[in-house]
């Protein structure tokens, strides 16, 4: 199992940039969106922000509930390939 310090997941998809990555949280910078790994309680999530808003409170879930930092990184990863395409 990994854990938010592992290095497996160093590269952002094309289109993105790492922007903070930490025990807490991970985010990266896409085109129009941030998408964020965050530490919740005693779990993970993971959400889009559009740009637009990043200083909002307006963000899109990833996940359906706080899980482990595994799946909030590979729905995060998933995201993010999808919508690397969108140029």
């Amino acid at each position: 199992m990994s854990s938010p310090t592992d290095d497996s997941d160093e590269d952002a998809p094309p289109g993105w940039t790492t922007e903070e990555r930490d025990d807490d949280v991970r985010s990266w910078l896409g085109p129009d969106e941030r998408v964020v790994c965050a530490r919740e309680g005693d779990g993970w999530s993971a959400y889009a922000v559009p740009r637009s808003e990043l200083g909002a409170s307006h963000r899109t879930p990833l996940t359906e509930d706080s899980t482990g930092f595994d799946k909030v990184l590979s729905a995060a990863r998933d995201y993010m390939e999808r919508n690397s395409d969108e140029a």
